[in-house]
């Protein structure tokens, strides 16, 4: 549960942002997206709401719509790849 959590945030700190591009710098929204996911976290722990389905989703509410899959994945296997 939090081994997935961490491997998103990690892939969201390496990603650029389509929803936030024209707003902020990539480096100020990344610290809201996660501060906001965390606080979910937090609160759907609160709620008694910690199994990993609940994780998940929460993942998929919170986080997957800030990543750009593409650009983190090029990103991942870059050295990989060549």
């Amino acid at each position: 549960m939090l081994k997935k959590l961490s491997i998103v945030l990690l892939l969201l700190t390496t990603s650029f942002f389509s929803n936030s591009a024209l707003s902020a710098p990539p480096e100020v929204a990344a610290v809201h997206i996660m501060t906001d996911a965390l606080l979910a976290l937090k609160e759907s722990k609160a709620q008694g709401k910690s199994s990993i389905e609940d994780v998940e989703n929460l993942i998929v509410e919170q986080l997957l719509p800030n990543l750009d899959i593409t650009e983190s994945t090029r990103q991942a296997l870059k050295n990989t790849l060549g």
